[in-house]
């Protein structure tokens, strides 16, 4: 399968998934998002609960 074409399947499941969540328990706060942004740029705690 053509990578293009896998990458949007991802994402559609992605926004499914997405979706659902927000469905059932509200909106993403802010942290939450961040946390997610970290974890995928590779910050492995997300910077979420790290002791200062």
């Amino acid at each position: 399968m053509d990578a293009a074409v896998q990458r949007q399947i991802e994402r559609d499941n992605l926004a499914e998934l997405t979706a659902a969540h927000e469905a059932e328990h509200g909106e993403f706060s802010q942290a939450e998002i961040d946390a997610a942004r970290a974890l995928l740029r590779g910050d492995a705690d997300g910077g979420v609960g790290s002791a200062a």
